[in-house]
């Protein structure tokens, strides 16, 4: 996995403000990305949407009210999703054929 580029997006539920344990995913997630030597792609706060569904990790969905009620993920949460999937294909691409990591032998 070393050099090989690795982003996270993530749901959860109702309770936080992140929704219900989308933090923590994130960020274990992404530590492991670490370990692996992988290309972190995180979340700027100028991308679209970031205010209603980013992490400065990564993008997230909440998928459920305060109380526990379903309510699904609405549009304009995800629109930082999406952007976020553009940004990790802009800089895979930009990697693409290009041997600039070293790697264990």
């Amino acid at each position: 996995m070393i050099g090989k580029v690795g982003a996270v997006f993530t749901s959860g539920g109702g309770f936080g403000n992140a929704g219900g344990g989308c933090e923590l995913t994130v960020l274990s997630l992404l530590n492991n990305f670490a370990e692996l030597g992988m290309i972190i792609v995180p979340l700027p706060k100028n991308t679209p949407g970031y205010a209603l569904g980013g992490l400065q990790w990564a993008p997230y969905g909440r998928a459920h009210a305060e109380d526990g009620t379903p309510t699904g993920i609405p549009e304009e949460r995800l629109e930082a999703a999406f952007h976020h999937g553009a940004n990790v294909a802009r800089v895979a691409a930009a990697l693409k054929g290009q041997n600039l990591f070293a790697k264990p032998s």
